[in-house]
């Protein structure tokens, strides 16, 4: 006969001291877990946020690239055109007509403009002022004499 030393897998009962460590350990993974599964659903969610800002800038550009043209702010000129009684927008730097209308009432009534450089409306506004002290203006002596025809 011969002995031989050997190892083999066979079942083992555990004692609560290994129990005990296999429950804390089993804890401690499942919270690792959940904590990965967290940051992963954050990370995923920022970086679908950053895709579809990514998307959305694509999208605009391939819409230019499309079209050939994109709004932008451009100096304008508006010209009130009284003879035709039209108001004409234009572009100022390719000089083309953008929109061209009727005027309205409004703008139909014009200002004119009087000697001393101001206008109609200003000059009526003057009038509803009350007129300032000349005290000091030798035009405006009172020792005049007023003379009736």
């Amino acid at each position: 006969m011969r002995i031989e030393l050997c190892e083999e897998q066979l079942k083992c009962t555990l004692t609560e001291d290994e129990l005990d460590k296999i429950a804390d350990r089993s804890a401690h993974l499942t919270g690792e877990i959940e904590n990965k599964r967290a940051a992963m659903k954050s990370a995923q969610s920022s970086m679908a946020s950053e895709i579809k800002t990514l998307e959305s800038q694509l999208s605009s550009l391939a819409g230019k690239r499309r079209d050939r043209c994109e709004y932008r702010m451009v100096d304008c000129e508006r010209v009130y055109d009284y003879r035709n009684n039209e108001v004409r927008l234009f572009r100022t730097d390719t000089h083309e007509i953008v929109r061209k209308r009727a005027m309205t009432g409004s703008e139909r009534e014009m200002e004119l403009l009087l000697a001393d450089g101001g206008t109609v409306k200003q000059f009526s506004e003057r009038k509803t002022q009350p007129p300032e002290s000349d005290e000091d203006d030798p035009e405006n002596d009172d020792d005049s004499e007023l003379i009736e025809y």
